[in-house]
């Protein structure tokens, strides 16, 4: 074991992370091929913002083990990051024909596929289906996306027609039945400029909160989420989209 990556480990876990940075780029600077180490250093690339080293970092460890699950999926994430988004879904179906239960990189490669244009855009859908159906759990992160386009205090990271998407795609395989769920489609829609279509999915979520959804939440969560939807009716009502915040 290089001891010089031994010390990296040891001064990280002492929470002296430059230090144990300049140890990880030592070893790589001895052995190119030494995999943990360039792993290690790409997830500190992108938590610091910088790509472009991160990429690199992943296309090291890739040249040694070229199924790597998580270097796949990483490179991918940056690839994407980057804007570089044909890269991205090259990463991420060459990643799923290695793990395909992935669903975290089935439903990153919805995203991109969507991003990409209308060329791509009914394969994006169903990629995000196929994830939301392979784990619910990614349900709530579709959901957070889906928002923040549609209501994003900026404009330039707002868009409606791609939060509209994501927001269908989740309502359909929660079966139209999460209020919160279709906040967010309501939301969308506003933004898109169908306010009708906004009304009418806020009504449906106050019809759920007033039947069968009464029983899904505490009574305090209930009444604030009763209000909230009140709310959204009367601004829909003004023709008045979301913007961030809840």
């Amino acid at each position: 074991m290089d001891l010089r990556y031994l010390y990296g480990q040891l001064l990280g876990k002492l929470n002296r992370l430059p230090q144990a940075m300049e140890q990880f780029a030592a070893v790589v600077d001895r052995d190119p091929r030494h995999v943990e180490a360039h792993r290690i250093l790409a997830v500190a690339a992108v938590r610091s913002g910088y790509l472009e080293p991160a990429a690199a970092h992943y296309r090291a460890v890739l040249a040694v083990e070229p199924r790597d699950v998580d270097a796949l999926y990483g490179a991918a994430q940056v690839a994407a990051g980057r804007g570089r988004l044909d890269e991205a879904v090259e990463g991420y179906r060459s990643l799923l024909e290695h793990a395909p239960n992935h669903a975290a990189a089935r439903h990153a490669l919805g995203l991109a596929l969507l991003q990409s244009g209308s060329a791509t855009a009914a394969e994006g859908a169903e990629q995000l289906r196929r994830a939301y159906v392979e784990d619910q759990r990614l349900l709530a992160r579709g959901n957070e996306i889906a928002w923040s386009l549609a209501t994003h205090s900026d404009a330039a990271r707002r868009d409606g027609q791609l939060a509209l998407v994501i927001a269908l795609e989740l309502n359909a395989v929660a079966g139209g039945a999460e209020p919160a769920l279709l906040e967010t489609l309501a939301a969308a829609y506003a933004e898109t400029g169908d306010f009708e279509a906004a009304m009418r999915t806020v009504e449906s979520a106050l019809e759920i909160l007033g039947g069968a959804g009464r029983e899904q939440a505490s009574p305090a969560d209930r009444e604030r989420l009763l209000e909230l939807l009140n709310r959204r009716l009367e601004q829909y009502r003004q023709r008045v989209p979301v913007r961030s915040g809840r």
